[in-house]
């Protein structure tokens, strides 16, 4: 508060609070070197319908630089994996995954890769990379993985 020709002012500060948004994006270049350097990649932004296999629209970039990857390597044959939180049952998260899995590999067929290329297996939610007691450590364990064979 201040004097100003005998009135009083005031100034006041707004401060606009957004949420922090995470943009992460895997060229198939940073992809390619990944799996070259440790023979295996976890995938991130490739996603279901909730419960189900079916993969959505928005995995279509990721899995297009996948292709890419595929078809710049034609000697490497990949094991895709599905693997999950530990939220639901363990059975039907096992089952989840396989599909999962399947449904990657079936993408990539249909885009031209030998089917021969590909091995599929779902995991579930037995090799967690993260600790699934929070969100965060839930996200990063609903991974697809990548494994050079």
């Amino acid at each position: 508060m201040g004097d100003f020709n005998e009135l009083s002012t005031y100034e006041q500060t707004t401060v606009l609070v957004k949420a922090m948004t995470q943009e992460m994006s895997a060229t198939a270049q940073a992809m390619s070197d990944a799996i070259a350097k440790s023979g295996k990649l976890d995938v991130y932004g490739i996603t279901f319908a909730t419960g189900q296999a079916t993969i959505t629209p928005q995995s279509d970039a990721v899995l297009s630089d996948l292709l890419a990857v595929l078809n710049a390597n034609a000697d490497w044959r990949l094991r895709v994996e599905g693997h999950t939180d530990n939220v639901g049952d363990k059975a039907a998260n096992l089952k989840l995954s396989n599909a999962r899995a399947a449904a990657v590999a079936a993408w990539l067929t249909g885009k031209g890769i030998a089917a021969a290329r590909l091995s599929t297996a779902g995991l579930g939610d037995t090799q967690p990379v993260a600790d699934n007691a929070s969100e965060d450590g839930r996200a990063k364990n609903r991974r697809v993985l990548l494994i050079n064979q």
